[in-house]
């Protein structure tokens, strides 16, 4: 299976969180609340030895997603995250990363 099916697969993952909002929510407000969930559970997950791995793929079709997890009408589904132990020997977690230097992205005002 190529990289996209396997992340519509949640890479095999046994587990799925699915993250929704009341519709009646300020989106604007909402997402930074969801951004500020998400990264604190994976930095948890991370802690407690597990891995995970933040997808979008997981709303692509959320007629499904509201049917298998029960999400109600009155939700907006914003994010999943797939969550298990990782695998260090997986491609996914083996290719070559570089970051840009700070200044490339932060202006520093004084």
């Amino acid at each position: 299976m190529d990289y996209y099916g396997r992340m519509y697969a949640i890479f095999e993952a046994p587990a799925l969180v699915m993250l929704s909002v009341d519709k009646a929510l300020s989106l604007e407000y909402a997402m930074l609340d969801i951004g500020i969930i998400v990264q604190s559970f994976c930095l948890l997950a991370f802690d407690k030895g597990l891995g995970t791995t933040i997808l979008s793929v997981a709303i692509n079709y959320p007629e499904i997603m509201r049917e298998l997890c029960s999400i109600s009408e009155d939700k907006r589904i914003i994010i999943g995250i797939a969550m298990g132990w990782p695998d260090p020997e997986a491609p996914e977690n083996k290719f070559e990363r570089s970051r840009g230097e700070i200044k490339e992205f932060v202006k520093w005002i004084k």
